[in-house]
């Protein structure tokens, strides 16, 4: 009976994921054929153009509109490289929103919705991505590849519509084939080719675009366009909360473009319209966002953004300059300049448009931030393309040799960027990025420090790890197995930037910690001080003698990696000083900079399997047993004084453990509390009655706590130490 029982569970449960999945599928067509209908609407006059044409130029376009893509998949799929941060942040993301989207479709809508709402990079761009990471896997290149297709390719149809729509291009097979040159445009790429997701902002931002050159720059009543600019606007800050810069800027220069027409014409009615559409196109968004989206206008507009990267604020203005050349790269900037002293006789609006709204979007970033990140530049790329597409444009109606001229211009540009790029980089002439596949010279070493690493994890070891560079960091190591996402759930998240952060507790709830030799630090060891304090005072500080040196791990650029394990907790007069340092380097970030001092006093940790975790918070210790092998937790004392222990034992989830649990066998445990190896005290505690106890520990070194999952199984056992208190007796 048990064996039919089984086999029908397993078949109905077979036949609920093939209809999710199926559910999956629908929505994801539904999706896309949403979106292409939008892409379409904004794009008609491409398409116009596209339709027209002979079945063999379709296929040919087609073809080409495809091409950069699958160059990008051939020269990505065979590196050996471990992409971190920013470069995988979205890769990982997609990871697990495409996992969790074809298992729980309609749950995923609500986790975008809080993702938006609270989180600074969250879900969407993820949700049209979900259907080709299913269908062609999401390996990183077919990532890439990803992005590509589902936000390149309709930025390239849009801006080519946008070129159709103000040039006065009689040439169909150009008309045609602009898409292929966008798509070319190596300032476009080179994010893509980084893993950056960040050109689904270009989606919504040339829509708007569209609509703003159809409507004539709103200088009639619109109220209709409006309302879809602001709505369009919304979803523009959505994709990344950064775009917020070009959203202010759309504003300001609509009203400076329609002011100087109307002070040309002499007239004020020109004004009035526009005032009235911004008005109608800044109160939609606004409304929404305060109703439905209040935590992310917290977020996005009071949080103090220059404060928290101030770190990453460094550049000089010549800095910056040379980091836009670099990046587009001499050649395009010239034809940018082309195009805008073309754009004089024709176009003043638009050019007027964007080079006011770019001047007043460089003006606000660089007051939070450099334009340091790749993906930034997309806020510039309305500007610069525009204007090297229309000198094309322009020029090609007398010259036609301009379009092949420039088509090997790109190319070139390409080809250095993506395969022929030098490590030292001289000219200004093409883009200095070093776009081309990535190989580590130590890529068997972090392979080694992360199975290490992991198989520490499996015996219940947590583990911090004290670097914070490209060649060494906490993500480094967890992204070493992805796509497959990372099995270091032990190693603790590495606290960077100091006024980002806050102080790093769980550095002392790790056993074992990675520091390195010379420091690894990316935004300067003033900007670093969790990292470099600690990294120093671990390798040939005040803290040396409590870790030995267990492995050394040689990387790249003759750096040095050493896997160092804890062998006791410290002494108060050594948490005094750490706590005295960080108060007086940040005194007003008091909060940010609060120590558990019973944390660092930690000797060992060792979680238990299955469910077991080991978390201090506050004054709250969390012990959850393992089912094979109990949780532990020791303390170093000084064993020249006597120490007062207090502590309520309880669990933390008696309401579950009723509604969801088994209330008759879950929620017990086993407290053993040992000192110096002699036992102390044993408790048998229920979730139906907490315990409360006060010792007064004789002198000694080692105290000890296990705890056991009991008579029954460890499901369900969230069991903590509250209001925990271990101090001298003789303490002041």
């Amino acid at each position: 009976i048990f064996g039919v029982l089984k086999r029908q569970n397993k078949t109905l449960s077979s036949q609920v994921q093939k209809t999710t999945f199926m559910m999956a599928i629908v929505l994801s067509i539904l999706l896309i054929l949403g979106y292409s209908f939008l892409i379409f609407r904004f794009s008609k006059n491409w398409f116009s153009v596209f339709l027209k044409q002979d079945i063999l130029f379709k296929v040919l376009a087609f073809l080409c509109i495809l091409l950069p893509g699958f160059l990008l998949i051939f020269l990505l799929s065979k590196e050996e490289y471990i992409y971190y941060w920013d470069f995988a942040g979205y890769w990982r993301k997609s990871i697990k929103f495409t996992d969790n989207f074809f298992q729980h479709p309609f749950k995923s809508f609500e986790d975008i919705y809080n993702s938006v709402r609270h989180q600074e990079y969250n879900s969407l761009p993820n949700l049209l991505l979900a259907p080709i990471n299913k269908l062609i896997g999401i390996t990183f290149a077919r990532y890439i590849f990803s992005i590509y297709l589902i936000y390149a390719v309709p930025v390239s149809l849009l801006f080519s519509s946008i070129l159709t729509k103000t040039s006065n291009l009689k040439n169909e097979k150009i008309i045609l084939f602009l898409p292929f040159l966008c798509l070319l445009f190596t300032p476009f790429l080179i994010p893509i080719r980084y893993g950056f997701v960040d050109i689904v902002g270009l989606v919504p931002l040339f829509m708007i675009l569209s609509l703003l050159i159809e409507k004539n720059f709103l200088r009639d009543y619109h109220y209709k366009s409006a309302i879809v600019l602001g709505i369009l606007l919304l979803m523009l800050v959505f994709t990344r909360r950064w775009y917020a810069f070009w959203v202010t800027s759309f504003y300001i220069s609509v009203f400076i473009t329609n002011s100087l027409f109307a002070l040309k014409k002499k007239s004020l009615k020109y004004l009035y319209p526009t005032l009235f559409n911004l008005f109608i196109a800044g109160i939609v968004p606004l409304a929404l966002m305060l109703l439905f989206f209040y935590p992310f206008f917290e977020m996005t507009v009071l949080k103090d953004y220059g404060d928290i990267y101030s770190a990453y604020r460094r550049a000089l203005p010549i800095s910056q300059l040379n980091g836009f050349v670099s990046f587009f790269g001499g050649s395009i900037l010239i034809l940018s300049l082309t195009g805008a002293f073309l754009m004089l006789k024709k176009n003043k609006s638009l050019l007027l448009f964007l080079v006011s709204s770019s001047s007043i979007i460089v003006f606000l970033f660089t007051r939070i931030n450099d334009f340091g990140g790749y993906q930034h530049y997309y806020l510039m790329m309305p500007l610069f393309a525009i204007l090297t597409f229309k000198a094309i444009t322009i020029l090609a109606q007398k010259w036609k040799i301009i379009i092949p001229l420039f088509f090997l211009i790109l190319l070139i540009n390409n080809a250095k960027v993506f395969y022929f790029n030098k490590k030292y980089e001289t000219g200004y002439v093409f883009s200095k990025v070093d776009g081309k596949p990535k190989f580590r010279d130590d890529y068997p070493e972090i392979l080694k420090m992360a199975h290490d690493i992991d198989q520490l994890s499996k015996k219940g070891n947590y583990l911090y790890c004290l670097a914070s560079s490209g060649v060494l960091n906490d993500n480094i190591l967890k992204n070493t197995q992805m796509p497959k996402l990372d099995k270091l759930s032990n190693l603790f998240i590495t606290q960077h930037i100091d006024k980002r952060d806050h102080f790093p507790n769980d550095l002392f709830l790790a056993n074992y910690v990675i520091v390195t030799n010379p420091l690894q630090v990316h935004v300067g060891k003033e900007n670093q001080l969790l990292i470099s304090y600690f990294n120093d005072e671990i390798l040939n500080g005040n803290l040396k003698n409590h870790y030995e040196r267990i492995k050394t791990y040689p990387l790249q650029k003759g750096i040095d990696a050493f896997l160092m394990k804890r062998v006791k907790g410290l002494e108060e007069n050594e948490i005094d000083s750490i706590e005295h340092f960080f108060k007086d380097a940040y005194p007003d970030f008091k909060n940010m900079y609060a120590i558990n001092k019973n944390e660092l006093k930690m000797n060992s940790v060792l979680k238990g399997d299955n469910y077991g975790i080991v978390n201090f918070t506050k004054n709250t210790l969390t012990i959850m047993p393992g089912n094979d092998r109990s949780s532990t937790v020791s303390f170093h004392l000084n064993p020249e004084k006597k120490y007062e222990l207090k502590f309520n034992a309880a669990f933390i989830n008696k309401e579950s453990i009723l509604k969801n649990c088994n209330a008759e066998n879950d929620g017990e445990i086993n407290l053993v509390i040992y000192l110096d190896d002699q036992l102390l005290d044993k408790k048998y505690i229920t979730y139906k009655k907490d315990a409360v106890v006060s010792l007064e520990l004789k002198r000694g070194e080692t105290l000890k706590f296990v705890v056991d999952k009991g008579k029954n199984k460890d499901y369900c056992d969230w069991f903590t130490l509250q209001d925990f208190y271990l101090e001298p007796i003789n303490k002041k």
